[in-house]
């Protein structure tokens, strides 16, 4: 499947993806950390889920502000917004 911009991300619903793009922000609370690209919740692009149950810490997910990542899996969608749920680092990759 071929690498695409955050921006072509909902293009790509319900089907295998690799988006790339660079980290605009990252926000973490207690029920996900939200990696989001193309700008800042609610105004964000796409945004990688990661939640609790997979063991990620999410102080090395606040490492990738400001990097360029691909986040590869199934683009879902999530309130009109795309989506990838991560639940493995190795869907991660920073460039």
């Amino acid at each position: 499947h071929p690498i695409m911009p955050p921006e072509q991300a909902a293009e790509r619903i319900g089907k295998r993806s690799s988006i790339q793009g660079v980290v605009t922000q990252v926000h973490v609370d207690e029920k996900a950390t939200f990696v989001n690209m193309g700008g800042i919740y609610p105004n964000q692009t796409f945004t990688a889920v990661i939640f609790p149950r997979t063991g990620i810490d999410p102080s090395e997910l606040e490492k990738l502000n400001g990097k360029t990542i691909i986040v590869s899996g199934i683009v879902r969608e999530h309130k009109g917004k795309p989506q990838i749920v991560v639940d493995s680092l190795g869907q991660i990759e920073a460039r």
